[in-house]
């Protein structure tokens, strides 16, 4: 079977380090939503009037916005890695290893904790982003390996009889 997905190479602007990154089908990402979706909110008896009350959902409920908000981190995570394991392309030189060697014993040291993640996930989490813009820049590029190109889109356009 042929190989329909292309790479191409991506350099992380704070750490200059570069990697090689393929599409993530944006149909995946749809999948991640819906098995993941957000926590529904608690409901709450409403009075609307004498006699008639209702359960309606409070998206205020403190201890909504509290599993709200730990929803959108672990959310955030299973998409990142998601991103990172279809996204990018990776073989890791020995350097590469020495360096994600040497910052598990830092984490194992210092917290007491075993740094969590495969090699191919420290290395791109820890090692190549440096900042959040990075992280977007990474999801950002990837993402638009999804899409088509301006360039694509003419030459499909181009190939169409007047």
């Amino acid at each position: 079977m042929a190989k329909t997905n292309a790479l191409t190479t991506h350099t992380f602007k704070d750490t200059g380090k570069t990697v090689s990154i393929k599409k993530v089908s944006p149909l995946l990402i749809m999948q991640l939503q819906k098995d993941f979706p957000e926590p529904a909110a608690p409901l709450q008896e409403v009075d609307y009037r004498v006699g008639e009350k209702r359960l309606e959902p409070n998206p205020a409920h403190p201890d909504y916005e509290k599993t709200l908000q730990q929803y959108k981190y672990d959310f955030e995570q299973r998409m990142r890695e998601m991103m990172i394991e279809r996204g990018v392309s990776l073989s890791l030189t020995d350097e590469d290893k020495e360096e994600i060697k040497e910052l598990r014993a830092y984490w194992q040291e210092k917290y007491k904790k075993k740094l969590g993640g495969d090699d191919k996930f420290v290395y791109i989490s820890y090692l190549c982003i440096g900042t959040d813009a990075d992280m977007d820049e990474l999801v950002n590029a990837i993402s638009r390996r999804s899409q088509p190109s301006n360039g694509s889109v003419e030459a499909a356009r181009k190939s169409f009889p007047s």
